[in-house]
């Protein structure tokens, strides 16, 4: 069977079915995108031989990209939502407004877990650290119930504080309260 070549808008009202490869060239020939027979089903655009249902590639690294909102770099394995040029491995870029830049939530649409737009983490609900928790040096929250602010990575009371402390309103220490 040889090359059958369409020039033109093409119908096929009942359908169309073809016993090997479905090539898609460009007008120079090359095939830019392919359902291949030989790997069971599979679908390339930029990709002549897809490993995967799905393949996108091209020759700028560029994999997938949806309208801006959603962008793949496969030469450094980077994945931007809302950012066309990735820095990490995820990489989230918000929009004006006030809405969260990150949220994970329920079925129902409670949050869980909110990355504000400042910067603000949000933890809704009972969460448990049970290794504890540390924001860089100056802020840890240990597994065994020690809060240490500023002390670096040696909290070893129930509260430490490194450097100088201020203490205001109404204190209770060792059933003696105190006002400042």
């Amino acid at each position: 069977m040889g090359v059958n070549t369409f020039t033109g808008l093409q119908a096929f009202g009942a359908g169309a079915s073809f016993s090997n490869d479905l090539e898609i060239r460009n007008k120079t020939g090359s095939i830019f995108a392919i359902f291949a027979s030989t790997s069971l089903g599979r679908f390339g655009l930029g990709d002549t031989t897809p490993e995967t249902f799905f393949e996108i590639a091209s020759s700028s690294g560029v994999t997938a990209s949806i309208s801006n909102a959603f962008f793949v770099d496969a030469t450094n394995k980077f994945v931007g939502i809302g950012s066309s040029s990735p820095q990490a491995t995820l990489s989230i870029k918000g929009k004006a407004g006030s809405l969260p830049l990150f949220s994970i939530a329920s079925a129902s649409g409670a949050n869980y877990l909110t990355m504000g737009r400042t910067g603000a983490l949000t933890i809704a609900g009972l969460t448990s650290f049970s290794g504890g928790v540390s924001v860089s040096t100056n802020f840890e929250v240990t597994g065994d119930n020690r809060l240490g602010i500023n002390a670096g990575n040696s909290t070893n009371t129930t509260l430490e504080v490194g450097g100088t402390a201020s203490i205001s309103g109404t204190t209770t220490l060792n059933n003696v309260t105190y006002t400042w």
